[in-house]
């Protein structure tokens, strides 16, 4: 498994380790990781290969709430 793939994993991890949080924040960004998962447009890529191809990794946490 490449880094990239290792990391990609981690936030696929988030998702089913925090999907049921009760903090808001933590449930929203959850939403937002399985909208990247997706195959729709997120993140200025039309679809999920499009940003695999690319090498592109979610925002992270931080990230996403400064945004």
């Amino acid at each position: 498994m490449s880094e990239y793939e290792r990391r990609l994993q981690w936030y696929r991890d988030y998702i089913s380790d925090n999907e049921g949080s009760t903090a808001r924040r933590v449930r929203e960004y959850c939403d937002y990781l399985k909208r990247w998962f997706s195959d729709g447009r997120c993140d200025g890529a039309p679809d999920i290969k499009t940003r695999i191809l690319w090498k592109r990794l979610p925002m992270t946490y931080n990230q996403y709430f400064i945004e």
